[in-house]
C-alpha cells in the first residue's frame, strides 16, 4: 500500500470513530414508542389521567333548561325522572312509559303511552319526553311534545313578558285545551286558561293571552298545555321551559 493510500484509510477510520463517539456522547432524541411495544408506567398513568379528564362530568347544572325534577329530588335514573314528571308535574296517575331511548351523549327520549280501560298500555302515544343529564350525572326532563297539542309561540327558553301571548294547535275533548304558565319546578300554575281548538282528527289553531305575576326572584318558568279530554289517562300534554323578563 502506498503512503497516500494509508493516509486515506486512516482518515476514513478516524471519521467513523468520531461519528460513533458523537452519537454516544450527545443528547438522545425522544423516540416515539414502537407499535406493539409495552407502555411504561408513566405513559400509562398519563394516558389514564387524560381519559379521566375527558370524561369528567359537566360543570354545574343548567337548571334553566329543566322542567323537572327539582334540585332536591334529582335522580340518576331517567325512567324514574320521567315517571315523576308525568305523575307529579303533569298529574297523570300510573303513567305507562316506554324504554329509555338514547340519542346524543347524555340525552335521550322516553315515550308516554295512552292506557286502555284496564290500565294496560296502548300503541297510541300521549307525549314524548326529552331528557338530559344537565349536571353530567342526574337526569332532567327538558321538554314534552305531543301529537295532540303543540305550542308554536313562544319558543322554548324564550323570554316571557306579561301578558304572555301563546299560540299553537291542538285537539281535545270538545276542543278544550288548557294552557298554563308556571314558575320553575312548580306543579301549581301562576295562571291557567282554557281555549278551544279542534275536537276531531285534525289539530286546530288556538291563541290566548295569559297575564301573570312571577314570584320575586324567579328568573325561569314553564309553559304547559294539556288537552281537555275528560279522562286523565287520555290527556295529551306539551311543556317546555321559558325565562321571565326582568
Amino acid at each position: 500500500m502506498s503512503r497516500q493510500s494509508g493516509r486515506l484509510v486512516a482518515s476514513v477510520a478516524f471519521a467513523l470513530c468520531a461519528s460513533v463517539v458523537a452519537a454516544g456522547c450527545g443528547e438522545k432524541e425522544t423516540e416515539s414508542p414502537r407499535s406493539g411495544a409495552a407502555a411504561t408506567p408513566a405513559a400509562t398513568a398519563t394516558a389514564s389521567a387524560t381519559a379521566t379528564a375527558s370524561s369528567s362530568p359537566a360543570p354545574a347544572a343548567a337548571l334553566d333548561q329543566a322542567l323537572w325534577p327539582p334540585p332536591d329530588q334529582v335522580t340518576n335514573d331517567p325512567l324514574k325522572a320521567a315517571r315523576s314528571f308525568v305523575a307529579d308535574y303533569i298529574g297523570l296517575e300510573d303513567p305507562q312509559l316506554g324504554p329509555y331511548q338514547e340519542g346524543e351523549p347524555r340525552a335521550g327520549e322516553i315515550e308516554v303511552f295512552r292506557t286502555g280501560e284496564d290500565g294496560s298500555p296502548l300503541d297510541s302515544i300521549l307525549a314524548t319526553l326529552s331528557l338530559r343529564q344537565l349536571d353530567g350525572t342526574n337526569w332532567f326532563v327538558t321538554s314534552a311534545q305531543s301529537p295532540e297539542v303543540e305550542i308554536t309561540a313562544p319558543e322554548p327558553l324564550a323570554e316571557l313578558t306579561t301578558p304572555a301571548g301563546i299560540e299553537g294547535r291542538g285537539r281535545g275533548f270538545e276542543g278544550n285545551i288548557v294552557l298554563e304558565v308556571r314558575s320553575a319546578f312548580e306543579t301549581k300554575p301562576l295562571v291557567s286558561k282554557a281555549v278551544i281548538a279542534g275536537s276531531m282528527a285534525d289539530l286546530e289553531p288556538f291563541d290566548a293571552d295569559l297575564s301573570f305575576t312571577a314570584p320575586p326572584g324567579d328568573a325561569s318558568g314553564a309553559i304547559v298545555a294539556r288537552t281537555g279530554s275528560g279522562l286523565t289517562s287520555a290527556n295529551g300534554f306539551a311543556a317546555f321551559p321559558v325565562a321571565f323578563a326582568p
